[in-house]
């Protein structure tokens, strides 16, 4: 395809494609520079678009270069090497499909193995290696969002830039992770949720320690759980009605006018303002039904359930 300058920036253009316009028969078709799209001068005619397939050059840092790449996979935290590296398949055809004979394919086996030994070659590469695997299979466990599992991995490679996870156990380390990205962006998980779903299984505190020593040394600002979020979890895996759902968020947010959630854990919170929600609609919900959701005790959630009725003068028949 050839082109010419023509008429304050646009460039007429001799392309195989569109050697003259189907409406008007017009050879004079040019390029919109503003629009990247073909146009017949004569008849104004919208041919189709010019589509670029190269890469974008003009660049002023690796950043930019990084946005304007045109083809390739993205970037991703989850991989250790960010997925810059090529991959050579485990499938023992050619480019047409077809077996590879037995010389050659001892060759690819070979290739592939130093290939793999020159990806993750140092110390700390097989520590991410071996974190962000764990770190997936964790968010995939707990049927977490793609976007939650890469800030875990962004929080564990932070540490690791920070020497923080040296001596330490990767387990409790990657567990720590995913239990801070989600208490980032607000989900209701609890730490013993992500004990349950750890292989081999973590107690809760070797998680905790781990947590509390990542938002320290990293510096992270960890915001309180969303009581909210808890009560929508709690009711949806009970089955709860929506009209009852929202009466228990109007008693919570009396609750916190009089500061009773203050100091006290949100799942007990959440589960006792729901009894108290499911008493006030006749919903069939019992201590056990809520306890065995939050994962609090009985006692816990009648403790709370009396604190709220006595300072909000709730009147209830049981």
């Amino acid at each position: 395809m050839k082109s010419q300058d023509f008429n304050g920036g646009q460039t007429r253009v001799e392309s195989d494609e569109y050697k003259k316009c189907p409406e008007c028969g017009s050879e004079n078709i040019i390029v919109d520079p503003k629009t990247s799209e073909y146009v017949c001068i004569d008849c104004g005619a919208v041919l189709g678009s010019k589509l670029e397939l190269g890469p974008e050059w003009r660049v002023f840092s690796q950043s930019e270069a990084d946005k304007r790449v045109r083809t390739g996979a993205p970037l991703t935290p989850l991989i250790h090497d960010r997925g810059v590296s090529t991959i050579i398949s485990w499938r023992d055809t050619d480019a047409h499909g077809k077996k590879l004979e037995p010389k050659t394919k001892l060759s690819a086996h070979r290739l592939r193995i130093w290939q793999q030994r020159l990806r993750v070659s140092s110390a700390e590469d097989r520590n991410l290696s071996r974190a962000l695997q764990l770190i997936e299979q964790l968010s995939s466990s707990l049927n977490l969002p793609k976007h939650v599992c890469e800030l875990a991995a962004t929080i564990y490679r932070k540490a690791v830039r920070m020497n923080l996870v040296k001596g330490r156990d990767v387990e409790s380390m990657a567990a720590a992770s995913v239990y801070i990205a989600t208490r980032m962006k607000g989900m209701p998980i609890r730490l013993i949720e992500i004990s349950k779903k750890t292989r081999p299984r973590l107690k809760r505190g070797e998680i905790g320690k781990a947590y509390r020593f990542l938002v320290y040394r990293l510096n992270l600002t960890i915001g309180s759980p969303q009581i909210k979020s808890y009560i929508k979890r709690f009711a949806s895996s009970l089955n709860i009605p929506p009209e009852t759902v929202k009466k228990a968020e109007e008693i919570l947010e009396y609750a916190e006018k009089k500061r009773l959630t203050s100091g006290r854990g949100p799942s007990g919170i959440a589960a006792s303002i729901l009894y108290v929600a499911a008493i006030l609609h006749n919903q069939n919900i019992t201590q056990r039904h809520l306890s065995e959701a939050s994962g609090v005790t009985e006692v816990t959630v009648r403790n709370r359930y009396k604190d709220i009725i006595e300072n909000l003068s709730f009147v209830v028949y049981l």
